[in-house]
């Protein structure tokens, strides 16, 4: 079967399969079918069992196999019709010479996977041919799986892994099996030797099929990603990799009830993200759009996957450093936990650490004047002068603002709970790291906590192990207490 892309009023899965061309810009038409005479059915049939009544008993050739023939054709019942407004492009299907059907049956306990094929084609129902298994009876019940290759074997099943892994254009990646199955069944009829349905069997659409209008081009490197279940830790269904960059894709889904969804994809410097809870009927056609992610106002990030991202000096969230730069801003932070810990959203790391003038250069400072925020040359009030960001505070993070930022940054093995000694904080070293906003410099690795008070000053300490790993151990007085160590604002937003 070929898909086809029609323009219409109206989109409905009508018959049997779609041709879409890869760039989805036109109408592919398909091949004119030339159809046989009615003759050439009942030829069909007769071919493989002639009996010659002249030759002697002994010598007639015994038939292997039973000729069967059939018609077949697709429900077009409410139930399996959609009929949806797409601004005018309609998704139809239709029946080609040449199309393989699965035929699976029992013979005396055993199961057979008998391929029959399409020899011609009028009035949308198709008409096949087979040779069914020899002992075949009168009654015996078929199951029809189009195509053929996405029957399971002999179990009358569809194959459980068709749809994971498709190329955007309603075939399976792996194989090229066309993913718009249809099943129905029938019973066997048998005649002088041959084997017939007594009526067309109507095929059922097995899947629904969705169009993405993505707002970022995807590809086999950058795939687009389906996720689905009913808790809030959704497996991956379904992977999308187009062979070449697209940003319209047909996905075949199973049918669902109430399940939720994830639809996601990550280029290099956007992602695509869209949540939704949905109902999916078999036959039905559906449409989406699933829009860039960045640029974000602050006060929409809300996702673990923001982490890790830049926030510039207008408030706007960006993917990366190669996003923020391509769209001619100014990175200031990056966002390190998401939720309500002394903020509203978040809070976002400084990506430098304060920039006026300390004992040892830019950076570093005596307890005192790292906690001073009316003298304009002191770190808070001179960072906060010159990186101004309306909608958010910057401030000195407390002992609690760095083990969130560390914990929302956590990677598998890393710590998993805020203590005076966390490591390794592998998560948080990486996000810095990719953010250009690595911690520590030539005086060490030391820096101020916005608590405690000149009898307890209160500071972090970051110690670095091999293969990169990253620990952090908070104290009070001791060896640093009377040094000069690196002073790093935080943005509550």
């Amino acid at each position: 079967m070929n898909w086809k892309i029609m323009r219409m009023e109206a989109i409905h899965l009508a018959t049997n399969s779609i041709s879409i061309d890869n760039n989805m810009k036109g109408i592919k038409k398909m091949k004119t079918t030339k159809l046989l005479m009615m003759a050439a059915l009942a030829l069909l049939m007769t071919a493989c069992s002639n009996d010659n009544g002249d030759m002697p008993a002994q010598q007639t050739k015994k038939i292997q196999g039973i000729p069967f023939t059939a018609t077949i054709e697709t429900d077009n019942s409410a139930e399996t019709r959609a009929i949806v407004t797409d601004e005018g492009t309609t998704v139809s299907s239709t029946w080609e010479t040449g199309d393989e059907i699965a035929l699976v049956y029992k013979v005396d306990n055993n199961s057979y996977n008998t391929t029959a094929t399409v020899q011609f084609v009028m009035d949308g129902k198709a008409y096949i041919t087979a040779t069914l298994q020899d002992g075949v009876t009168n009654g015996t019940a078929l199951t029809v799986i189009y195509p053929a290759s996405a029957a399971d074997g002999t179990t009358g099943n569809v194959r459980s892994d068709l749809l994971a892994e498709q190329d955007g254009f309603l075939k399976n990646k792996a194989d090229g099996t066309i993913l718009d199955v249809r099943k129905g069944t029938g019973i066997v009829s048998l005649s002088g030797g041959n084997a017939v349905m007594g009526s067309a069997t109507k095929l059922k659409a097995q899947y629904a099929i969705t169009k993405f209008t993505l707002g970022q081009v995807i590809n086999s490197t950058t795939p687009l990603y389906i996720k689905s279940g009913t808790t809030d830790v959704l497996p991956t269904i379904i992977t999308v990799k187009p062979a070449n960059n697209t940003n319209v894709v047909y996905v075949v889904m199973e049918p669902s009830t109430s399940k939720k969804y994830r639809f996601e994809a990550t280029t290099s410097s956007n992602k695509l993200l869209k949540k939704s809870t949905a109902t999916i009927q078999a036959g039905k056609f559906y449409r989406t759009t699933i829009e860039a992610r960045y640029p974000l106002p602050m006060a929409d990030v809300d996702e673990d996957e923001d982490i890790g991202t830049i926030i510039t000096s207008d408030g706007q969230v960006y993917m990366n450093p190669a996003a923020v730069s391509a769209a001619g801003k100014n990175g200031e932070a990056m966002v390190a936990f998401i939720g309500q810990i002394d903020c509203v959203h978040g809070i976002a790391l400084a990506l430098h650490d304060s920039d006026a003038y300390g004992h040892y250069g830019a950076g570093t400072f005596y307890w005192g004047r790292a906690h001073d925020v009316e003298s304009s040359g002191s770190p808070i009030p001179h960072w906060i002068t010159n990186h101004p960001i309306n909608g958010a505070t910057w401030r000195l993070p407390s002992k609690t603002d760095w083990q969130v930022m560390m914990l929302g940054c956590r990677l598998e093995d890393d710590a998993i709970a805020r203590a005076d000694v966390m490591e390794p904080v592998k998560g948080f070293k990486q996000k810095l790291d990719a953010a250009g906003a690595s911690l520590g410099g030539d005086y060490g690795y030391v820096y101020w906590t916005g608590d405690g008070d000149e009898d307890h000053k209160q500071w972090v300490e970051f110690d670095f192990y091999s293969g990169g790993t990253l620990g952090a151990s908070f104290n009070v007085n001791g060896e640093w207490g009377g040094q000069p160590n690196y002073t790093r604002l935080c943005l509550s937003f």
